[in-house]
């Protein structure tokens, strides 16, 4: 019985509706929002709480497998100050490859890449993990 190796990669990053690479692992996807304190005058007892700024964390990806250069030379040109922001989606598959969901985040761009290492036999490149920053979670 044959067994996809690719379908082991069960998050795959897409930018601008084009799959760069698979991983195995993400971790990142949320939310926090800020909660400022309100002091009304005359009312000892209580503090009124309210909801402020909304942050997010970096995502994170782990282990992942890739035969397109372009998730790397976007990392490049962000390096080298060519700044790129771009939409960014997270889908996550089942183990028939099926998408079970997607995450899509505005205005993302790589801030982290350390990679595995290359081989001379083949065109794919193992990544042992790539970090996004991006600017909110757009819809899901």
């Amino acid at each position: 019985m044959y067994t996809d190796p690719l379908l082991a990669y069960q998050f795959w990053v897409e930018v601008e509706s084009d799959l760069l690479a698979g991983f195995t692992e993400c971790t990142g996807l949320g939310a926090e929002m800020e909660v400022f304190d309100w002091l009304e005058g005359g009312d000892n007892m209580s503090v009124l709480r309210f909801p402020g700024r909304t942050r997010y964390g970096n995502i994170t990806l782990k282990h992942g497998f890739t035969e397109s250069p372009d998730l790397w030379l976007w990392f490049m040109r962000v390096m080298r100050g060519t700044f790129e922001r771009r939409p960014l989606t997270v889908i996550l598959l089942d183990p028939e490859g099926g998408r079970v969901r997607a995450w899509n985040f505005a205005h993302a761009f790589p801030v982290r890449w350390s990679a595995e290492g290359l081989r001379a036999d083949s065109r794919s490149a193992a990544i042992e993990s790539v970090e996004f920053c991006h600017e909110g979670i757009i819809g899901i």
